[in-house]
């Protein structure tokens, strides 16, 4: 029966395709009543399924995705998404599934808003995906750069639902990756994202350590002057706050940026300062300042 309407839909489709809208602002006005029409012959559990696209990227993803994000069966995620693909709102090109046009991605991601819940379930499956993937060391990186666009695109939908908890971890959890990868400006704007997270949820602590975060990026980036600017600021929260270990952080990497500009005794004295916590915290850190220390001062 679901197969039989489907072709009743999709001959209903051939006559305005989606390929036909195409044409400025039309398309644009078209869409939504397409959409609209769509979804009226689809299950609840299939438009909700039609709803988690909107937060991924448009890219080809796993039925696994579904189970994760609505809590329901293999089963079940696989029969609601091969309803969409009976009406063309999806296509199979071979074991994962894509949603078919990217203004129909467009119109998931504005109107067929999914629970929190399932944001945060899929921040939080990503958030574990990424750590186990890094244990495992470059071999499993291949991994992680299949799924980089759907992890990028949770990442932002967590920010635009406000949920800022969600936000900040799974930002922690991409950043290094990013950094490793040679990502240096997703990086730059995934660490901007937590950042806004932070302030946001007034985690002073987060604050301080992605504002260190965009220093060190921006000083991978070459850009020594900017990543002081952001390190200046990471300082004067840690000391505000009392995190000595930021504080220290800080003034290490203040110092590795001052010595790339050329400012050697402005480096000596960073590096002397972050030393003098991290021995009163007894950090490992410690030794490896001593060492660059002794190195600058031959």
């Amino acid at each position: 029966m679901r197969q039989q309407l489907g072709c009743e839909y999709l001959t209903w489709l051939e006559k305005t395709p989606l390929e036909a809208l195409h044409q400025g602002e039309r398309e644009h006005r078209s869409i939504p009543l397409l959409m609209e029409h769509s979804l009226k012959q689809v299950s609840d559990p299939a438009r909700a399924c039609l709803g988690v696209t909107g937060i991924l990227a448009l890219q080809p993803f796993e039925a696994e995705i579904m189970d994760i994000a609505l809590e329901i069966s293999a089963d079940d995620a696989n029969r609601s998404l091969g309803e969409l693909v009976d009406f063309g709102l999806l296509i199979r090109p071979d074991t994962r599934y894509q949603i078919t046009h990217a203004l129909a991605h467009t119109y998931a991601r504005a109107w067929l808003t999914s629970p929190d819940s399932a944001l945060t379930r899929l921040a939080e499956y990503y958030e574990d995906f990424i750590r186990e993937q890094m244990q495992r060391g470059q071999t499993r990186y291949a991994l992680l750069d299949s799924q980089r666009d759907h992890i990028l695109a949770v990442r932002s939908a967590c920010n635009r639902a406000g949920l800022w908890e969600a936000a900040r971890t799974i930002t922690w959890a991409i950043e290094e990756y990013l950094d490793l990868q040679g990502h240096g400006t997703e990086r730059v704007a995934v660490v901007k994202a937590g950042l806004e997270a932070s302030r946001s949820d007034e985690a002073r602590y987060d604050e301080a350590s992605f504002l260190n975060l965009l220093g060190l990026a921006y000083a991978r980036l070459g850009e020594p002057r900017k990543a002081i600017e952001h390190y200046e600021q990471a300082l004067k929260i840690s000391r505000e706050i009392g995190y000595r270990r930021g504080e220290a952080n800080t003034h290490w990497n203040m110092s590795l940026a001052q010595d790339s500009l050329g400012k050697r005794s402005d480096a000596v004295g960073l590096a002397k300062e972050a030393l003098a916590i991290y021995e009163q915290i007894e950090s490992l850190y410690a030794g490896r300042v001593r060492q660059q220390l002794a190195e600058w001062q031959q």
